[in-house]
């Protein structure tokens, strides 16, 4: 068992957030939109889910700062100081956050290229990082993962501007997905 892996473990033990994350992009650049499933656990049980999604906040976007953006707004909606499972079927955000953020730091948020692309939004996460445990998985995507698929479907809705009423748009187009 990996490290990873044990400190996974050893959160979704107890009581715990598990969000599923996914961004897309019209285009890339393009369109961009975003989506979220947020379930409060304790242990396996889901207590609480609700879904969230939105369009880009600029006009043209990319699927990184989509991808990025996804686990920012499902983190910022975290209601309890509990800990968090972040699953994303982006390696660019996973590996950012577990292996590569550390360094972009040290180095002035320089990495080999120059400066590192999305810096903002990589802030955001770090500071979103400091309030909880946060551990960070990777999900291949469509492979039939409940919260990787409706995630990639509120994504590429919000892309598509389908939610302009934000998470009331939502619950309208997806009751089922709240509990």
């Amino acid at each position: 068992m990996t490290n990873q892996e044990k400190n996974v473990a050893s959160i979704t033990r107890g009581r715990h957030y598990l969000l599923g994350t996914d961004g897309a992009c019209k285009g890339n650049p393009g369109t961009g939109g975003w989506g979220v499933v947020i379930q409060l656990k304790d242990g396996d049980q889901v207590l609480h889910q609700r879904a969230l999604a939105g369009q880009g906040e600029v006009m043209i976007s990319t699927n990184n700062q989509m991808e990025l953006t996804a686990p920012v707004r499902g983190l910022e909606r975290l209601a309890e100081p509990l800990p968090a499972v972040v699953l994303s079927d982006s390696e660019y955000v996973v590996l950012g956050m577990t292996g590569r953020l550390e360094k972009w730091k040290a180095a002035g948020w320089r990495n080999s290229g120059g400066l590192v692309k999305n810096k903002e939004l990589w802030r955001q996460l770090d500071q979103l990082c400091q309030k909880r445990a946060v551990e960070w998985v990777w999900q291949r995507g469509h492979v039939g993962h409940d919260l990787n698929e409706v995630a990639d479907q509120l994504a590429s809705n919000g892309a598509s501007g389908r939610y302009r009423r934000g998470e009331r748009s939502v619950k309208h187009r997806h009751p089922d997905w709240f509990w």
